[in-house]
């Protein structure tokens, strides 16, 4: 049996079908920026991946945004001798939110704002070269690709275009996740 579930209440078990008409290990929704890369990154792991979204063009709400990042340890602070750690940035977080939000998560957030910076780098993202202490921050990270949300999407869906194991679909929307019984989506 499968259930099946609509954001988060289920809504109806059926049998699981034997045969499916495509099978992938991972199917990410969304080709912004999160979406892009995770699918990049299953996809480089060697998974059957797709990238799917619901709009004609790519890149969701990122493709409009400026992207522009709080980042701690880029090659920018680093080239400027500016010093900052996770914990400052987690920190800031908490006091600009006053305090609702999950400081822990925060934190681990902030911790990866490194690798994020390396990965866009590495896929083809260029950046402005301005490092700029916004209102909040107590420390100049955050940073700028050059064409803003464009400059970050395109280069990621042209770099997962390439990948033998990975297909970006558009005009596909996702209504429901089905899951098996022992509640793996399938």
């Amino acid at each position: 049996r499968r259930r099946v579930v609509r954001g988060d209440r289920e809504i109806g078990a059926a049998p699981v079908p034997e045969k499916w008409d495509e099978v992938f290990d991972v199917i990410v929704i969304g080709t912004g920026l999160a979406g892009m890369c995770a699918g990049i990154t299953a996809a480089e792991k060697g998974l059957k991946t797709a990238i799917l979204d619901k709009m004609a063009r790519l890149g969701g709400s990122s493709l409009i945004s400026g992207l522009n990042f709080a980042c701690v340890g880029s090659d920018l602070q680093k080239k400027q001798g500016i010093e900052d750690r996770p914990e400052w940035l987690a920190s800031d977080m908490t006091k600009v939110s006053g305090g609702l939000g999950d400081p822990e998560l925060a934190l681990v957030m902030s911790r990866g704002t490194a690798r994020l910076f390396r990965f866009l780098t590495e896929h083809g993202v260029k950046w402005d070269g301005q490092l700029k202490k916004l209102g909040g921050h107590s420390a100049a990270r955050v940073v700028w690709p050059l064409g803003g949300g464009t400059g970050v999407v395109f280069p990621l869906y042209d770099h997962a275009a390439k990948l033998p194991n990975c297909e970006i679909r558009k005009q596909v929307k996702v209504d429901d996740i089905v899951l098996d019984a022992k509640g793996r989506a399938v």
